[in-house]
């Protein structure tokens, strides 16, 4: 199974190349109280999220998975910890310069703009 947040933020089960709308999962999610615990709310319900969803995706709505704007798995992340070693030459320069690159939730300028500022953090 193949999840998905799409459009505004609306969950759903990717099948070929429909989008089943199953956001009415994301209601066994319990409210968030104070103090707001660290972490991913649908992560930590992930396993009633799953049951919710393969209930509702026989009656689901369909939609073209090419005309829905696919979003961030992860809406809110915790940290972003990039290594450079995802293809030959970044392992190369990372012969050269061994550091890793850190990204704090709060540098993020929006997912859909697609840029961000970025902090070396020397070996």
């Amino acid at each position: 199974m193949k999840l998905c947040r799409y459009d505004n933020n609306r969950l759903g089960i990717v099948e070929g190349d429909e989008v089943l709308d199953v956001s009415k999962a994301l209601a066994v999610i319990p409210r968030p109280d104070w103090p707001v615990a660290q972490g991913d709310p649908l992560i930590a319900n992930f396993k009633r999220v799953i049951a919710a969803a393969k209930k509702l995706a026989p009656r689901a709505k369909k939609k073209p998975l090419a005309k829905v704007r696919l979003r961030s798995p992860v809406p809110n992340p915790g940290k972003i910890i990039g290594a450079p070693i995802n293809y030959d030459d970044h392992i190369a320069e990372s012969v050269k310069d061994p550091g890793i690159a850190h990204d704090a939730p709060t540098s993020r300028r929006g997912s859909a703009t697609g840029a961000c500022s970025s902090r070396r953090i020397p070996p």
